[in-house]
């Protein structure tokens, strides 16, 4: 019983934050690391809290039914933890993984910390711009005219519109079809991360699909002087691809094991209503 009860001290821990690190568990249980270690490792296996990639955070999984602020990130985070955890085994270089907030495309996780290669970027939280990212034009190539528009008029409504489109080196109906014909997004050419005036990065892109919407997009990224972006799609394609695809249908089943458990939990409650 000791050990339930110290498991269950940890787990409530972790699942009244928005994040929380090996560290804080320790400190805000008073357990022993080598307990909370234990328990932790046992609670990531079992479903019922999960690990970020870029920070080292624990989070409480959707299984417990608890929808704190972000849920939606968190979720997409959660499902891309394996995709991403192959990806960059195969690979080696990072890839980023950014989720849609309306015309705001925000870097959530990274594989920089798994990658051999010593290149300093990726600030988990930062924004980049959405015409001239690749990530941004892999999710706007995907969308319908219709809801393109609506990014487009939400640009126009903050003052964003003329600062990104005047750094486009070509009209957007033509990027956009070339993005789709490519089947990935590439980043403007003088576009670095979120200084516009800052080179020497390269990066192709694939949007996240769950149900018909686009919740998101999955790069990889490197230096320009190590491969040409053309010989690097080529080879690196198939494996994002694979990745994207792999990211969507684990946040559908993810989606379909919280509705099973939500009506599971409604069926009970009725029944028990009608036995009182």
């Amino acid at each position: 019983m000791r050990s339930l009860a110290r498991g269950l001290e940890v787990l409530d821990f972790v699942a009244r934050r928005e994040g929380t690190t090996f560290s804080q568990v320790c400190s805000g249980t008073g357990l022993p690391k080598a307990v909370v270690h234990r328990i932790l490792a046992e609670l990531v296996s079992s479903g019922y809290v999960w690990r970020s990639f870029a920070q080292a955070h624990y989070f409480a999984s959707p299984r417990l039914m608890i929808v704190p602020k972000g849920i939606r990130s968190q979720a997409l985070q959660r499902a891309a933890y394996i995709p991403l955890e192959r990806l960059v085994s195969e690979v080696q270089w990072p890839s980023d993984l950014f989720i849609r907030d309306g015309i705001e495309m925000i870097l959530i996780d990274t594989t920089r910390p798994k990658s051999p290669y010593a290149l300093k970027w990726s600030r988990i939280g930062r924004h980049v711009p959405i015409l001239l990212s690749s990530v941004g034009r892999a999710v706007l190539a995907a969308m319908a005219e219709s809801e393109r528009e609506m990014v487009y008029a939400e640009l126009r409504r903050r003052g964003e519109w003329r600062r990104q489109l005047r750094r486009c080196s070509e009209p957007l109906a033509q990027i956009f079809q070339d993005t789709l014909s490519r089947g990935y997004g590439v980043r403007e050419p003088q576009f670095s991360g979120e200084q516009l005036e800052r080179s020497g990065i390269y990066s192709i892109a694939g949007s996240i699909v769950q149900r018909g919407e686009i919740v998101g997009a999955l790069n990889i990224w490197w230096p320009v002087s190590a491969d040409p972006t053309k010989r690097f799609a080529k080879r690196y394609l198939g494996p994002l691809r694979q990745a994207v695809d792999d990211i969507g249908r684990n946040l559908a089943a993810t989606e379909r094991s919280a509705g099973s458990t939500s009506r599971e939990g409604a069926v009970k409650q009725r029944r028990k209503m009608s036995s009182g």
